[in-house]
């Protein structure tokens, strides 16, 4: 992968000129190289940051060069000095070197004999002692540094007129300016200075630049080409001149500037093109590959609310690199078309750009008031004025396009707007599999420019899921928990489950076999209230599902049978089978009754076997609920008696965990932790209809120690509960199913 950044650098040659500027750049140069006049001119050349301003001076200079050395010009850079002094100081001695370099050295070489040989000693001394290519007389001079309170340097063509200088240092500065015009006339030298990016500078340098020309634009034979935003100087240097205003500095500017030129916009449609071979440039380093469907989303989305704002090649350049840091980073990580839009809105729209990042909800989250399911016109509201705020200075048509933008990448905004369902975003589930910026799960990947801990890559998800059917099932056990671990089980599961849909028989037998073995990767969480939204529910329903919906209908049976067999740990095999169950309402059943029953007994059998030293509802206590009542109803209830009464006689203290059996765990989002509730005369029922319970009875007041005829009332003590006042509690029940001749107390609330 190569890298893909442009400089914003500007352009020389004519084969680069994509905006048809080299035409124009060419006139003006004609127009410099045509003049027969000896004036000085200054043109002004006016456009705003990014037009390509640079770039036209460059095709001025290419045009001046065959010119040369007759037509001297040179870019005086005004970035590189603190301040105003030593910015005029550099000026006259960049213009005096210049001028120096363009006579032939054996013209110089005379002319200092001349010189030499008229002055003598004095001039040969200063010679010696010179550091530059120009020096200041210091009487004259001096005077004009005190009058305007800055330095100034007298300039000449070459060595020449350094000896000039200092040869006539007590001479009017007209009568030396005239001497040195009059060597530039004679030797036919024309002079062109450029300077550019003068909007760029402080308010105070650019003072100095506009004194600067104005204190040598009438030098003859000197032409000055200035480059800047027109508007942005007009400000900066109105603050000194007339009401103070703009409109003062546009008037002094009048003053300074002789042909003032604006810059050619730019073409759309070039601008377009030119805009799209970067984000085409970029795609390619990245080795991203659009598909025709996502290349017309694109196009489409970034035309219809994106365009209105390229108004300059620096935008598209910005947008071009833009990209090409944000896709390497995020290949394979999230969608292409709204990453390529988000970072244009990042671009074209940097005010909403920071909105959308910082206040996520109004973006992804709903409009629909949580209680009422009204529609929440409080935060519509809030939305509609932080997004006036943010776009009060945008045009009637760039707010409407900056609507469409957000809308496009939103669609939880068309309720702001009042639009219609906007049907083409798709549903929650197909947005997640698309990996949109508008699904919480893939948001704030499009900020971070990574798969931010916790979440999962893409990347490594497809490549887990292209090749889990590839082979021996057990070999992709390790791999699957490595990826589960490097993320979060809630995370892995929901990424999995909206995918659930799109997988085939084999994948989703693959899948099963290889989940099935992984139940400890999913945790319980049991104090949430809904604890089928846990990791360990979710995986479990996710493996039924897959086993209802996705595998071949004579793979089914034998599959959850491998499942019962198989799963790891036992807990998660019952949670899987429990959920390939027949719902109530559910019309057609997965299995028939005696398959049902099969599969249950396995469940049985398999429960046994991994609690051979303890009773079943000892090791699994909650699965027991089901499996104690299908052995009574289903299969052999005396055989289950026996059972119970073995491991019983063996250890009187497994009756607790038997009634905590038809009691159930009790999930409430009043009490932080799950707990076993009050023994009900409904658990007692049950009890009676499955196991003996004269002998549990039995059992009880062995483990209690006390005449349990005794007990006649019944404490509730809900999560307070004990095993104690649970197994009183079965007794009441018991004492008043046996002889409802006895009076009992009120229950005790």
């Amino acid at each position: 992968m190569e890298e893909n950044f442009l400089a914003d650098k500007p352009i020389s040659e004519e084969k680069d000129d994509k905006f048809q500027r080299y035409k124009f750049s060419k006139r003006i140069a004609e127009t410099i190289l045509n003049r027969t006049s000896s004036d000085s001119i200054v043109i002004g050349l006016y456009g705003a940051w990014g037009e390509g301003k640079t770039s036209v001076l460059n095709f001025i200079r290419q045009e001046l060069k065959p010119h040369h050395p007759d037509v001297i010009h040179f870019t005086f850079n005004p970035w590189r000095f603190t301040d105003e002094a030593a910015l005029l100081t550099s000026f006259f001695n960049t213009l005096a070197g210049e001028i120096k370099n363009s006579f032939k050295e054996t013209e110089v070489a005379n002319e200092k004999a001349n010189l030499l040989q008229r002055k003598g000693k004095e001039i040969s001394e200063w010679w010696d002692k010179k550091k530059g290519p120009l020096k200041t007389p210091s009487e004259t001079i001096g005077e004009f540094i005190q009058e305007y309170g800055k330095v100034v340097s007298i300039f000449g063509a070459g060595e020449a007129a350094e000896a000039v200088g200092k040869a006539i240092s007590n001479v009017d500065i007209e009568k030396l300016k005239g001497r040195i015009e009059k060597l530039l006339a004679d030797n036919k030298k024309r002079i062109v200075i450029f300077i550019d990016d003068i909007d760029r500078l402080e308010k105070s340098e650019i003072h100095a630049i506009f004194r600067l020309v104005k204190l040598t634009g009438d030098f003859a034979y000197t032409t000055y080409l200035l480059s800047f935003d027109e508007n942005m100087v007009s400000s900066a240097i109105g603050e000194r001149f007339g009401t103070g205003d703009q409109k003062a500095g546009l008037n002094f500017l009048e003053k300074i500037i002789q042909i003032p030129i604006k810059l050619p916009l730019a073409q759309k449609a070039a601008l377009k093109n030119y805009c799209f071979k970067l984000v085409e440039q970029s795609l390619n380093s990245s080795e991203i590959v659009l598909t025709d469907e996502e290349g017309q989303e694109f196009v489409r989305k970034f035309t219809s609310n994106f365009l209105i704002r390229l108004a300059t090649p620096r935008l598209a350049v910005r947008y071009g690199n833009t990209l090409s840091f944000s896709l390497p980073l995020l290949k394979g990580e999230v969608n292409y078309v709204d990453l390529l839009l988000i970072e244009a809105i990042r671009v074209f729209y940097p005010e909403l750009y920071d909105f959308v990042r910082y206040q996520p909800d109004y973006f992804i989250g709903t409009y629909d008031d949580i209680y009422s399911r009204h529609t929440d016109n409080e935060k519509i509201d809030k939305f509609k004025k932080l997004f006036d705020e943010f776009t009060k200075n945008y045009s009637p048509d760039e707010t409407a396009d900056s609507k469409g933008a957000i809308n496009d990448l939103f669609p939880n905004t068309d309720k702001v707007w009042g639009n219609s369902w906007n049907w083409s975003s798709g549903t929650p589930e197909s947005r997640y599999n698309q990996k949109r910026i508008s699904t919480s799960q893939y948001f704030n990947r499009y900020f971070s420019y990574t798969v931010i801990e916790g979440d999962i890559s893409d990347i490594a998800f497809t490549n887990l899921l292209d090749n889990i059917a590839q082979g021996d099932y057990k070999e992709k056990i390790e791999p699957t928990k490595n990826l589960i671990q490097s993320a979060t089980p809630d995370n892995f599961i929901e990424k999995i489950r909206f995918k659930e849909k799109t997988f085939d028989s084999i994948t989703s037998i693959a899948l099963v076999k290889v989940f099935s073995q992984l139940g400890d990767c999913f945790p319980e969480k049991g104090n949430s209230f809904y604890s089928w939204f846990t990791p360990n529910s979710q995986a479990a329903i996710f493996l039924a599902q897959l086993i209802r919906n996705q595998v071949e209908e004579e793979e089914k049976f034998g599959l959850l049978e491998w499942v019962i067999d198989n799963a790891v740990p036992f807990e998660f095999a019952y949670q899987i089978f429990n959920y390939c169950r027949n719902d109530k309402d559910e019309p057609k059943k997965l299995f028939t009754d005696e398959q049902y029953k099969e599969l249950a007994g396995k469940l049985i059998a398999r429960a046994k076997l991994l609690s051979p030293d303890k009773p079943i509802w000892e090791s699994f206590t909650f699965q027991s609920k089901y499996m104690l009542n299908v052995w009574a109803v289903d299969f052999d209830k005396h055989d289950l008696t026996e059972y119970v009464k073995q491991h019983l006689d063996a250890n009187n203290k497994s009756v607790v965990p038997l009634l905590k059996v038809f009691v159930g765990f009790i999930h409430s989002s009043a009490h932080p932790n799950p707990y076993y509730g009050d023994f009900q005369k409904n658990s007692y029922d049950w009890l009676v209809q499955i196991l003996d319970v004269n002998f549990i009875y039995e059992k009880v007041g062995q483990v209690l120690g006390i005449d349990l005829s005794t007990i006649d009332n019944y404490e509730h003590l809900e999560h307070k509960q004990t095993d104690e006042n649970m197994m009183k509690q079965f007794a009441y029940w018991h004492n008043k199913n046996t002889n409802d001749t006895i009076p009992y107390a009120e229950v005790v609330e």
